[in-house]
Formats: C-alpha cells, sequence, structure tokens
C-alpha cells in the first residue's frame, strides 16, 4: 500500500501549482489510515488554486486560473492508475 500511496502522491505534486516557492508542492502528502490513505494539503489557499476565476474590478477583465480544477484532474487521473494497478473499477460517489 506504501508504493501505491507514494505514486498517487506523485501524481498530486506532478498537477500541483508550482508558484515561485513551490510551497504548495511541498505540502501536498500522503497520511496513511487504516484501511487506505489520504492526500492532504493544509496550505489555507490551496482551495483557491483551483477555483474558476471571476471579474477583477481593478484590471477590468475575467482573469483565467491557468491552475483552475487541477485537484480534481489529479483526483481523476489516480483513481484511473489506483484502477489500472487493483485491476478494480471505481466509482466516485456523489
Amino acid at each position: 500500500m506504501k508504493d501505491l500511496s507514494n505514486a498517487v502522491l506523485q501524481i498530486f505534486k506532478s498537477k500541483a501549482p508550482k508558484g515561485k516557492t513551490r510551497r504548495l508542492v511541498g505540502q501536498v502528502r500522503v497520511e496513511m489510515e487504516e484501511n487506505g490513505f489520504d492526500i492532504i494539503s493544509d496550505i489555507y489557499y490551496m482551495p483557491y488554486t483551483t477555483e474558476k476565476w471571476g471579474y477583477h474590478s481593478g484590471w477590468k477583465k475575467t482573469l483565467i486560473n491557468p491552475h483552475e480544477g487541477w485537484w480534481q484532474e489529479a483526483f481523476e487521473m489516480s483513481i484511473r492508475f489506483v484502477s489500472s494497478v487493483l485491476g478494480k473499477e471505481f466509482v466516485r460517489e456523489q
């Protein structure tokens, strides 16, 4: 399970916005659970890195977030990877 969790962690780190400091990449980590693992990021601004940006009144235009949806994309890639390794299909519950 440790090898699988590290591989999934690398997927998330590869998709994380790099920025100047690479702080977000460095703070994405894995936490082992009894029956699996969690991918965690405690950085307070992480949720904002995945959101769609809106109109910016100071610049008088709608800005586009180049990293929009990166966490969701990493999650989907991870599910496909884990499915292929374990030979099982996983379905995301709503």
